[in-house]
């Protein structure tokens, strides 16, 4: 790739780094990582969704509705936690930064190759 190319890309990435959405992730993440509750509902809906998918397998529509339920429980409780609201919310944001980079880059590409 052109050392232009790269270089511009590093800034953008820079630009990321140093914006107050990736930082609050970064310390969000963190909080998150060390947090017990959060990270066993998050262990036990992966583990729910995994016996649902198997159950559905072999056809047994009774089990597979009892785990949904038991799913939106627990997804329930995680999305009433503050931290994990936080959480979702500072992911969205940045993920829309990124949309938006994204769509910058894109436009101005397309309009210098037209």
């Amino acid at each position: 790739m052109n050392k232009e190319v790269i270089d511009k890309i590093d800034e953008i990435i820079k630009y990321i780094k140093k914006s107050k959405n990736y930082k609050k992730y970064l310390m969000i993440e963190k909080q998150l990582s060390n947090n017990e509750d959060i990270l066993a509902l998050i262990k036990n809906i992966k583990f729910l969704q995994k016996q649902a998918v198997q159950q559905q397998y072999l056809n047994n529509h009774n089990k597979v509705k009892v785990i949904d339920r038991k799913i939106s429980d627990d997804l329930n409780k995680l999305n009433s936690i503050p931290l994990y609201i936080e959480y979702t919310n500072v992911v969205e944001e940045l993920n829309n930064l990124l949309t938006n980079i994204k769509n910058i880059v894109e436009l101005y590409i397309n309009e210098k190759t037209e």
